[in-house]
């Protein structure tokens, strides 16, 4: 089912938009859930989250709802869509290149906007005694000489720190080397905090996929950084969103099988051992019915199945 995003002509100045349907077509109860599919990112109260997030209710037409600054700010345009009502219809969308982003007022306030208040104007108080009230000259005061003694403390001081600073130095090997080289991460949370191997915390996510002690969210954030250290990681983000492999160790609410396929072409460009057999079979089962499977077999499969 697809849907259409037009501008709204009652806010010329831009900053909102028009949702229709086909005639016949439910908007539920004007709530409803954008997922960006080239991430799989939901638009949520700070803009675009992993969570799963719901919006509205929003103000409704004959036709369909209206799409506010909040909404319009955070998408691009050309951006492919996935719209669904609650209770009501589920579709998908390419957000047109003819509707403006909100004016800089409309930017006030709203999802991830902030409202800057002018501040207020508050009086001086002289304090003390003013030139006409005084009754003639203060007396001169006297500066007391600097002591030396202060001064030689500061430099004592100096000299202690630097002397500090070279021995962690040169002792830093030895401190460093036992957290880097930790092995046998334990299957908890702030296991991995203080840990910079790469292949202690792969292997950690994979150990701890299913434990109670870790959660969700914890192995993402693991792997997100690993990203861009190791390709490996983009393998393992890859079967966490194709629903060929056990869903019980993904911290995704659904896979997405587009989304494995982006992940996987990346990680066979970094050249990672078994990626381009993932990809293989995974365009293997890509429905070029559905909307965005079909971007993702033009995009990552040379266009053939």
């Amino acid at each position: 089912m697809t849907f259409r995003i037009n501008p709204d002509p009652r806010h010329p100045l831009g900053g909102h938009a028009l949702l229709t349907t086909d005639e016949g077509q439910s908007t539920g109860n004007g709530q409803l859930t954008i997922r960006r599919s080239y991430d799989g990112r939901y638009l949520g109260a700070s803009g675009w989250q992993l969570a799963k997030a719901t919006l509205g209710p929003l103000e409704s037409v004959s036709n369909g709802l209206i799409l506010g600054p909040d909404v319009v700010r955070h998408v691009d345009e050309f951006d492919n869509l996935e719209i669904s009502f609650e209770g009501g219809s589920t579709g998908s969308v390419v957000w047109p290149g003819n509707v403006l982003p909100p004016p800089d007022a409309a930017r006030e306030g709203g999802l991830g906007g902030v409202v800057t208040k002018a501040a207020p104007d508050i009086p001086v108080v002289a304090t003390g005694t003013t030139e006409a009230e005084g009754e003639g000259e203060p007396p001169p005061v006297d500066t007391p000489p600097a002591s030396r003694r202060g001064t030689y403390l500061v430099l004592a001081l100096v000299i202690v720190v630097l002397g500090i600073a070279a021995a962690l130095y040169v002792l830093r090997d030895d401190i460093v080397e036992p957290r880097t080289a930790e092995t046998g991460l334990a299957c908890s949370d702030d296991a991995v905090t203080d840990v910079a191997e790469a292949d202690s915390l792969l292997d950690w996510v994979e150990r701890c996929a299913t434990d109670e002690g870790v959660t969700p969210q914890t192995r993402l954030w693991v792997v997100e950084r690993l990203i861009g250290e190791t390709p490996e990681a983009l393998v393992v983000m890859g079967r966490w969103y194709d629903p060929a492999f056990e869903s019980g160790s993904s911290p995704f609410e659904r896979p997405a099988i587009e989304i494995a396929a982006r992940y996987y072409a990346e990680a066979a460009v970094a050249g990672v051992d078994g990626a381009q057999d993932l990809l293989d079979d995974v365009c293997g089962r890509l429905d070029t019915d559905d909307f965005m499977q079909n971007d993702a077999v033009n995009l990552y499969c040379g266009g053939e199945q």
